[in-house]
């Protein structure tokens, strides 16, 4: 029995100002950006020698990349990791899938600025 707890769910609608609205795409776009960067280094790298590049090695390197490309510093260091985390759950979800025998995961695929889904995550403060 799962007990007595009741869980709420909220939805807010939200009327950002428009220098909000401009940080809002910068936090999408860096988001989109570290998430192919990755992608890409991880397809190049498996491909090359098959070497694997996890979370972790990921993550330190956004550290090097952030101190690199000074735009990415702008947006919110939360939802930047977690493109990462993201990243790598396609991946293990991938992967779990090919050990079940389901073909119906593929490996992940880049993200589109055309796409008219585009979202981020990060923690409310």
């Amino acid at each position: 029995m799962w007990g007595n707890a009741v869980e709420k769910g909220y939805k807010f609608r939200v009327y950002p100002t428009p220098a909000q609205v401009e940080q809002i795409c910068r936090t999408f776009g860096s988001c989109r950006f570290v998430y192919n960067h990755y992608l890409d280094i991880r397809q190049v790298l498996y491909k090359a020698d098959k070497t694997v590049m996890g979370y972790k090695a990921c993550s330190a390197d956004l550290t090097q990349l952030k101190k690199e490309l000074e735009w990415l510093r702008e947006p919110d260091s939360i939802a930047l990791q977690a493109s990462l985390e993201h990243l790598q759950d396609a991946y293990d979800n991938y992967f779990e899938a090919r050990e079940r025998g389901d073909k119906g995961w593929g490996l992940p695929a880049f993200k589109s600025k055309k796409d008219n889904y585009q979202s981020y995550t990060t923690k409310l403060v």
